[in-house]
């Protein structure tokens, strides 16, 4: 079987990602400390925007993307055809939510 990528990281990267969650697991604070600070800082730079936050997964972050639009129902949202299935029921359950 051909695996459909294999990425690639130096020794340095690994090292560098080894320290740090040697780090986080010491801390005992998995999310929300200061990695994940961290994170959405500098991926609201990356970002050219005020804040960033990050979340536990796409489906929430689906989910809050299309909270901002206030859907209703009859609301036509397109999705791609080749997808995991939460893209879709991101919308649907957003939609049919009082």
């Amino acid at each position: 079987m051909i695996p459909p990528a294999k990425p690639y990281f130096p020794t340095a990267d690994i090292d560098e990602i080894k320290l740090s969650l040697e780090k986080i697991l010491a801390s005992g604070i998995l999310t929300l400390g200061d990695y994940t600070r961290e994170f959405e800082r500098q991926f609201a730079i990356q970002g050219d925007v005020r804040d960033a936050i990050a979340v536990n997964s796409a489906t929430s972050a689906l989910e809050i993307a299309l909270r901002v639009h206030n859907l209703r129902l009859g609301d036509e949202v397109m999705v791609p055809t080749s997808t995991f299935g939460a893209t879709a029921a991101a919308t649907v359950l957003q939609v049919e939510s009082p």
